[in-house]
């Protein structure tokens, strides 16, 4: 999954070389996020719905394609990063890994300690 900075759309990504000839090498499907949103309605709170809100539709698309459930591999991109990091905190149990570029500081959630 890819995750872009604020109000970013990593949808171009999906038509990038090098990320199309990574995920038939890998065996694995891509999925590009298009957020939007900061401050109050910033969208890298993933457990303030927009975590949800992608789960949602990954297991629309799942259950359409008849693929299995598994947990994904997320990149995010600084607020993308933020979100990353937040969805694997939150839920732990549908990230398998998570990388952050330039993520910046962690806001971190009250009494929950990190997974990994």
């Amino acid at each position: 999954m890819l995750v872009p900075g604020t109000d970013g759309d990593a949808r171009p990504w999906l038509r990038e070389a090098r990320w199309i000839k990574y995920a038939n090498e890998e065996n694995f499907v891509l999925v590009a996020c298009y957020f939007r949103g900061d401050g109050a309605k910033a969208y890298d709170h993933a457990a303030g719905g927009s975590g949800q809100a992608l789960l949602n539709q990954l297991d629309v698309v799942r259950k359409k394609q008849g693929w299995p459930d598994l947990p994904v591999l997320v990149l995010g991109h600084s607020a993308g990063a933020q979100f990353a990091f937040q969805l694997a905190r939150w839920n732990p149990q549908r990230v398998k890994a998570y990388v952050g570029i330039k993520a910046g500081g962690y806001a971190m959630m009250r009494g929950k300690s990190c997974p990994r």
